[in-house]
């Protein structure tokens, strides 16, 4: 969100593009008013902006940012609870909006968004459309992700993969504290990519350094 909406540009002049936290509209922490309507119209500017300088692009990321600071304002509010009281409902129905709008001029991208922290519980309601990517981040942990012990996870997986045929995972592989020492959940990865495939999951990036590069 940060870089298609970034708040050095809009938080002055329009904080009512972002988060509203107990009454107060919070710029800095990068997340959206997803209910916002001239956002949405702005930031379906930038993207196509961003499309048409780089043609060869076949996937965009319209993703949160990595904090809990998500818009708790009435509207939000409301939206999310057309979708089952998820945030991830008011992620899809923005993504779709997107998705429809630039359809016509950009045939070939997809419109990529995370379900992640906030956002990884699925939604009622909506499907995302046939150009959206759904990128569902993983729990971080030494148990298989099909196990009890990963039950929320392995129940979002499952109800995601009934939501759309274009499910992707970020799966972390490395351990955070101590990025040397070895994760261990190395013997469960045979499992987990079993357990992807075995729902509709077409792409799988793993994680296992410091920073995504």
């Amino acid at each position: 969100f940060a870089r298609l909406m970034p708040p050095e540009k809009y938080g002055r002049q329009h904080p009512e593009y972002y988060s509203e936290i107990n009454g107060i509209r919070h710029p800095v922490g990068n997340q959206l008013c997803l209910s916002n309507r001239n956002m949405r119209q702005e930031l379906i500017r930038n993207i196509r902006k961003l499309l048409r300088e780089k043609p060869s692009a076949k996937i965009i990321s319209v993703s949160q940012d990595d904090n809990n600071d998500y818009c708790r304002c009435r509207e939000c509010n409301l939206l999310a609870g057309r979708y089952g009281n998820t945030q991830s409902g008011i992620l899809i129905d923005c993504l779709n909006e997107i998705a429809a709008s630039l359809e016509h001029e950009f045939p070939g991208v997809f419109f990529e968004t995370l379900a992640y922290a906030y956002s990884v519980k699925p939604p009622e309601n909506i499907r995302p459309r046939h150009n959206v990517i759904v990128r569902l981040c993983a729990d971080n942990c030494g148990q298989p992700l099909n196990s009890p012990a990963n039950s929320n996870f392995r129940d979002a997986l499952t109800t995601w993969s009934k939501l759309t045929n274009r499910l992707m995972v970020w799966n972390y592989v490395s351990l955070f504290g101590n990025y040397l020492i070895p994760n261990p959940n190395w013997g469960n990865h045979g499992i987990n990519l079993r357990f992807f495939r075995d729902h509709g999951v077409i792409a799988v990036f793993n994680q296992a350094g410091g920073n995504e590069n």
